[in-house]
């Protein structure tokens, strides 16, 4: 035989609403109350909707140069970023990420070039509205053809309309092209807050 219990309210023995139903809305426990899952329960919220609480880490973007970047030497140069991978909110343009909503960002960049002489320097900069937040450097030690990478990551504070962008510049006394694909790239995931 099937039971039905059908309340609108469950008080503890004190009189306080533990479980109450109003207008399709469920609410557990009151203010002030700790809400215990035992070990060994699943919450299954794969079909839910998520509100208020935990928040979600979007935008999120990747992109890569197809393009090479022509580096003149001892020239801050903006490096181009012209194939999106990932650009989940359309943030992403003209080698850009423009902030739409203001939090904190994890930002990670890659830039690779092939330098020929010995002890040249790669510099790479994450730069926010112009100004330089954080540098990565990599130096040549060989004479012919080396190939190298400057990394650089952060977590930044940004504000909507706040930009990043990717610099580079090198001394190896010529002007280098920056190494395509996966070699030279720019990511940035808004963190939950």
């Amino acid at each position: 035989m099937t039971s039905i219990l059908k309340v609108d309210t469950i008080q503890d023995q004190a009189g306080n609403n533990i479980i109450n139903e109003s207008s399709d809305t469920i609410t557990i426990g009151a203010s002030g109350d700790t809400i215990t899952i035992p070990s060994g329960a699943t919450i299954d919220l794969s079909s839910a909707t998520q509100t208020g609480v935990g928040g979600t880490n979007t935008p999120i973007i990747f992109a890569q140069a197809v393009s090479a970047t022509s580096m003149t030497n001892g020239v801050d140069t903006k490096i181009t970023l012209d194939n999106e991978i990932i650009d989940t909110d359309g943030v992403f343009a003209s080698s850009r990420f423009t902030a739409t909503t203001a939090g904190k960002y994890k930002v990670t960049a890659v830039l690779s070039v092939n330098l020929t002489v010995a002890t040249a320097a790669l510099n790479l900069f994450i730069k926010k509205n112009g100004g330089t937040l954080t540098t990565g450097i990599a130096k040549s030690n060989e004479g012919s053809a080396n190939t190298v990478s400057a990394v650089a990551n952060l977590i930044v504070s940004l504000s909507a309309t706040d930009y990043i962008e990717l610099f580079g510049s090198q001394n190896n006394g010529t002007t280098v092209n920056t190494n395509t694909g996966i070699y030279t790239n720019l990511s940035i995931i808004k963190l939950v807050e």
